[in-house]
Protein backbone atom coordinates (compact mmCIF):
# COMPACT_ATOMS: atom_id res chain seq x y z
CA UNK A 1 0.00 0.00 0.00
CA UNK A 2 2.84 2.53 0.55
CA UNK A 3 4.29 1.84 -2.22
CA UNK A 4 1.38 3.12 -4.12
CA UNK A 5 0.70 5.87 -1.91
CA UNK A 6 3.86 6.98 -2.07
CA UNK A 7 3.75 6.79 -6.31
CA UNK A 8 0.40 8.84 -6.25
CA UNK A 9 2.16 11.22 -4.22
CA UNK A 10 5.04 12.08 -6.06
CA UNK A 11 2.86 12.86 -9.29
CA UNK A 12 0.04 14.91 -6.80
CA UNK A 13 -2.81 12.10 -7.93
CA UNK A 14 -6.18 12.08 -6.54
CA UNK A 15 -7.69 8.72 -4.81
CA UNK A 16 -11.00 7.95 -6.26
CA UNK A 17 -13.04 6.71 -3.41
CA UNK A 18 -14.98 4.24 -5.74
CA UNK A 19 -18.92 3.54 -4.84
CA UNK A 20 -19.45 0.62 -7.06
CA UNK A 21 -16.24 -1.55 -6.28
CA UNK A 22 -15.73 -0.29 -2.29
CA UNK A 23 -12.21 0.91 -2.98
CA UNK A 24 -9.86 1.99 -1.55
CA UNK A 25 -10.64 0.55 2.17
CA UNK A 26 -10.38 2.40 5.42
CA UNK A 27 -6.81 1.43 6.12
CA UNK A 28 -5.46 2.64 2.75
CA UNK A 29 -8.10 5.79 2.79
CA UNK A 30 -6.17 6.55 6.41
CA UNK A 31 -2.45 5.93 5.73
CA UNK A 32 -3.00 7.88 2.79
CA UNK A 33 -5.18 10.75 4.47
CA UNK A 34 -2.50 10.99 6.88
CA UNK A 35 0.57 11.61 4.40
CA UNK A 36 -1.71 14.30 2.92
CA UNK A 37 -3.33 12.59 -0.47
CA UNK A 38 -6.67 14.14 -1.95
CA UNK A 39 -9.71 11.56 -2.87
CA UNK A 40 -12.08 11.95 -5.00
CA UNK A 41 -15.84 10.29 -5.31
CA UNK A 42 -16.52 8.46 -8.10
CA UNK A 43 -19.10 5.12 -9.65
CA UNK A 44 -19.26 3.09 -12.25
CA UNK A 45 -22.79 2.24 -11.41
CA UNK A 46 -24.76 2.43 -14.62
CA UNK A 47 -28.54 1.68 -12.88
CA UNK A 48 -31.31 3.16 -10.23
CA UNK A 49 -27.75 3.51 -7.12
CA UNK A 50 -26.29 5.96 -9.66
CA UNK A 51 -25.53 9.27 -7.65
CA UNK A 52 -26.01 7.61 -4.58
CA UNK A 53 -22.33 7.09 -3.57
CA UNK A 54 -23.38 5.33 -0.33
CA UNK A 55 -20.03 3.46 0.04
CA UNK A 56 -18.27 6.77 -0.63
CA UNK A 57 -20.09 8.58 1.93
CA UNK A 58 -19.87 5.83 4.56
CA UNK A 59 -16.03 5.59 4.08
CA UNK A 60 -15.20 9.20 4.14
CA UNK A 61 -17.64 9.43 7.52
CA UNK A 62 -15.56 6.73 9.07
CA UNK A 63 -11.98 8.04 8.60
CA UNK A 64 -12.89 11.07 8.71
CA UNK A 65 -12.76 12.92 5.47
CA UNK A 66 -13.61 16.43 5.84
CA UNK A 67 -13.73 19.15 2.54
CA UNK A 68 -10.11 19.91 2.69
CA UNK A 69 -9.62 16.20 2.02
CA UNK A 70 -11.17 15.91 -1.63
CA UNK A 71 -9.38 17.38 -4.82
CA UNK A 72 -11.31 20.40 -5.71
CA UNK A 73 -9.83 21.24 -9.51
CA UNK A 74 -8.97 24.77 -10.06
CA UNK A 75 -11.18 26.93 -12.25
CA UNK A 76 -9.45 28.42 -15.22
CA UNK A 77 -10.99 31.29 -16.66
CA UNK A 78 -9.93 32.36 -20.19
CA UNK A 79 -10.24 36.16 -21.35
CA UNK A 80 -13.02 35.75 -24.23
Amino acid sequence: MQQIISALKKRNIAIEINDMSHTPHEKFINMAKAQGLKFTFGSDTRDNKTGRLDYCKDVAKKCNLTKDDFFVPKRILKNS
